[in-house]
């Protein structure tokens, strides 16, 4: 976890995020947006804990997620989230994550982003009721184009910190993120 926070610190201060702005001509020919004006996005999340970070197998259950993104300064944005996540079988998970956005660069692959994030989760099977509270780092692109449409690839990293109730069997896993939204 101490490696995740020095990585994040580290992304922070190589964004030089705090410096202003210069303002860039837009090329109107450019399907990207480029230097976003949205401020606010909603995006769906098609997989976002298979496989791996719920202890799934690839392709052993399907999952889905919504995410709320709001911009607070140009390099930086909060995210609200939620998603929901079955096995077909016995097992269904839902969590809930509050997380911190970076957009670290001032370059053309400036929509490359990384967040941290804390997350709530609960997995119901027949015998047990796990709740627990993890970590994630993610990484990935936001691709916003000029009508507001929002692909988001990515991949996510999950550690758990505490368990709440019951034991999860796994303390950690690898996903990945295919989200489409809209942004405002």
């Amino acid at each position: 976890m101490k490696k995740l926070f020095l990585l994040f610190l580290t992304l922070i201060i190589l964004s030089n995020g705090f410096s202003q702005e210069i303002e860039q001509e837009k090329n109107s020919l450019s399907a990207f947006s480029g230097n976003s004006e949205q401020n606010n996005a909603v995006i769906f999340d098609f997989f976002p804990m298979i496989p791996g970070a719920n202890g799934y197998k690839f392709c052993e259950g399907i999952g889905f997620g919504l995410m709320y993104e709001r911009k607070i300064y140009t390099y930086f944005s909060i995210l609200g989230g939620g998603t929901f996540s079955t096995n077909f079988n016995d097992n269904i998970s839902y969590s809930f994550s509050a997380r911190f956005r970076v957009y670290p660069f001032k370059t053309t692959i400036r929509n490359l982003f990384t967040d941290l994030a804390i997350l709530y989760s609960r997995n119901i099977t027949e015998e047990d009721n796990i709740q627990t509270i993890s970590g994630v780092f993610s990484i990935g692109w936001n691709f916003i184009f000029k009508n507001g449409l929002v692909l988001v690839p990515g991949a996510f990293y999950r550690h758990k910190i505490a368990d709440i109730t019951g034991v999860k069997p796994y303390n950690y896993g690898f996903g990945f993120i295919m989200g489409i939204g809209w942004a405002f």
